[in-house]
């Protein structure tokens, strides 16, 4: 007999009956609740979603998902020691909001969280242009000042317009994009392309290509923003790439009513016995418990399992949208992980779905180091998870879509 725990859609997870009927009806309710927030069910695949249509919805969503899940994997630990019931872990209400870490001397209790504000990240965005206009720009050299927190850069960027290939809008921002990311590694610089609608009659074409650049500090918080200015020529003028959309800002918190700032989204507890990472906004308190032994730590594993299982249903169901390289990484990390998660009853399909036989329980709690090593060693399926994740983040989102030829969807920016 075994107990199936749905994830999305129709793949399900089995459950040896073993454990303990309190944890599994605590559990299915959690791992409902984990599925709408980390999978964002969905009730078919014919149904109509608004997003979509929009390539840029669906990156933003696929950064989010990536970004919980990564947090997910990253903040869990697995206990050290051979004596699980001196085990401290911590569970959360709603895990798409908060993850929580303890340490094994952590007090056993509850704690409401309730995040105000994520700290952010300064973005900034160039203007909307068509891709392969020839730039506006004269030919020449343009020098800008790029000043980070307390370092200031002058940078060149030469404009070429004689010739057989004069410069786009495309090859000038490309340019900057170079620039940026050579000369300070806390800002990240990439050049998005994509497609709007054409509404002119004179046109043949019913869309254009258009670009833009977006410059991004990889550290969230309002200690160190950014600016840029010129100081020969007007190409940061002219490219408004010192347009600010998003101000760095740090994260506001309340931890069992008392306020918190915080440079980056982490919070602790307990005199740091229990970490916390911050995921989202919330609009109710968040409890995080803090239980003592292996079972919590096993349907913490279980709800980390399902996570999983419904992060790749959702790329299978936007498939269109990506790059084939971005799943078949995710599986390549997978294969290399195979031989010890078979060693602890766990397996996956060809889409990478994770399966576990009813031999589970037993082998989690019969070999307490080995499923420790198999998740979280150096080599385990949650580190390697981890590590992808944070590949993927570190890349950006953007460089996973496929081309808007590729996608066949017409849009609107």
């Amino acid at each position: 007999m075994s107990l199936s725990i749905y994830s999305l859609n129709t793949y399900l997870l089995g459950f040896s009956s073993q454990l303990s009927a309190a944890y599994t009806s605590s559990s299915i309710k959690q791992n409902g609740d984990l599925a709408s927030q980390v999978s964002e069910t969905i009730t078919s695949r014919g149904s109509a979603n608004p997003l979509e249509q929009d390539l840029q919805a669906v990156l933003s969503i696929f950064s989010d998902k990536t970004r919980i899940l990564h947090e997910s994997f990253h903040s869990f630990k697995f206990p050290e020691g051979d004596l699980p019931n001196h085990y401290r872990t911590a569970t959360v209400s709603d895990p798409g909001k908060l993850t929580a870490q303890a340490a094994l001397d952590a007090t056993p209790t509850n704690y409401l969280m309730e995040i105000d504000r994520l700290a952010a990240t300064q973005t900034n965005r160039s203007s909307l242009l068509a891709s392969n206009e020839i730039t506006d720009l004269d030919e020449g050299t343009y020098t800008f000042t790029l000043t980070a927190g307390d370092t200031s850069h002058s940078l060149e960027v030469d404009i070429n317009k004689s010739g057989l290939h004069p410069d786009t809008n495309k090859d000038v921002l490309k340019k900057l994009e170079r620039r940026i990311n050579q000369v300070d590694d806390s800002l990240e610089a990439f050049v998005t392309e994509t497609q709007r609608k054409v509404y002119s009659t004179l046109s043949d074409n019913l869309t254009e290509k258009v670009v833009y650049l977006t410059i991004r500090n990889k550290n969230t918080g309002s200690s160190t923003p950014f600016s840029l200015e010129d100081e020969t020529g007007t190409i940061v003028d002219t490219l408004k790439v010192n347009h600010v959309t998003q101000s760095g800002q740090p994260a506001q918190y309340r931890l069992n009513s008392s306020r918190f700032t915080a440079e980056t989204n982490t919070g602790a507890a307990d005199s740091g016995k229990l970490t916390f990472g911050f995921l989202d906004t919330t609009q109710e308190p968040v409890m995080t418990t803090v239980k003592v032994g292996l079972t919590p730590v096993e349907g913490r594993v279980v709800d980390l399992l399902l996570a999983f299982n419904g992060y790749l249903n959702w790329l299978d169901e936007k498939s269109r949208y990506f790059k084939p390289s971005l799943k078949i990484g995710i599986l390549e990390e997978m294969n290399s992980a195979e031989r010890t998660l078979q060693g602890i009853e766990l397996g996956f399909d060809e889409n990478g779905l994770i399966s576990a036989s009813s031999k589970f329980t037993n082998a989690f709690e019969g070999n307490v180091s080995q499923v420790r090593e198999a998740l979280t060693g150096e080599k385990g399926f949650f580190t390697l998870m981890a590590a992808k994740l944070e590949e993927i983040i570190d890349n950006g989102v953007q460089n996973y879509a496929a081309s808007p030829e590729e996608t066949g969807v017409d849009l609107l920016v």
